[in-house]
């Protein structure tokens, strides 16, 4: 999943729908979208995001050219979607934006402040503190909001 949204970032698409992808909206329900500028407002608006891979046998594929991406994922970790065959992983979509609710800040300190914020389950305040402060785990740029 993370090697997928670093290619997206690579690619110029992190932040946008690109034709082909399965999307999903808060409360879980996931679409196909054959057309991305058709629902690339409703992405601005955090109304969707597209989802990502993790990857299983029963895992919802996306079109062209959204496949391809998924695709190089695999290559990158030496595997194909016939692996997953033989794994008892059933695999799912996941949402591959996701924003943080319930922010607060207040500084501690004259050269301190405590940010505190909610984030969906299986999303970490390590990445989302990476996007603020443009820092990638690797320690490389990233593109930020």
């Amino acid at each position: 999943f993370n090697h997928y949204l670093r290619i997206r970032n690579e690619q110029g698409s992190l932040f946008a729908l690109i034709d082909g992808d399965l999307a999903a909206t808060p409360n879980g329900g996931i679409f196909k979208v054959p057309q991305a500028s058709a629902e690339q407002e409703r992405m601005q608006n955090l109304e969707i995001s597209y989802t990502g891979p993790i990857f299983g046998k029963k895992m919802r594929k996306p079109e062209e050219p959204s496949q391809t991406l998924e695709n190089r994922a695999l290559e990158f970790a030496g595997l194909s979607a016939d692996d997953f065959g033989r794994m008892k992983m059933e695999g799912a979509r996941r949402a591959g934006i996701v924003f943080p609710a319930n922010i607060t800040m207040a500084w501690e300190s004259e050269d301190s402040v405590r940010l505190d914020f909610s984030l969906p389950s299986g999303s970490y305040a390590t990445v989302a503190l990476g996007h603020l402060f443009n820092i990638d785990h690797d320690g490389t740029d990233i593109q930020t909001l």
